[in-house]
């Protein structure tokens, strides 16, 4: 009797060793290789015409760096009028 109880003791904690042993985390993977991209869009947070492209397809980029130039006519019109504006205000005022 003494036995079958040592022996189903010894089977439940092999069963739970395992059980342990089969949910453990793995942790992170970890491969090398490249990253390929074939399109990416980019956004401007004002409009206007691309006066020049600074890099080239392919070339590495770091972070800040300026990638193309766009033609301030558009920007230059929308100061002037910022500028009309205030001096029509202030030749209001006093």
């Amino acid at each position: 009797m003494l036995q079958k109880i040592l022996l189903l003791v010894v089977v439940v904690v092999i069963l739970v060793a395992a059980l342990m042993y089969s949910q453990r985390d793995p942790g992170v993977e970890q491969t090398s290789g490249f990253i390929e991209v074939d399109e990416i869009r980019l956004g401007s947070r004002v409009g206007g015409r691309v006066a020049r492209v600074q890099v080239e397809e392919g070339q590495e980029v770091s972070e800040g760096q300026v990638l193309i130039n766009l033609e301030p006519c558009d920007l230059l019109a929308r100061q002037h009028e910022a500028r009309a504006t205030l001096c029509f205000k202030a030749s209001r005022c006093t």
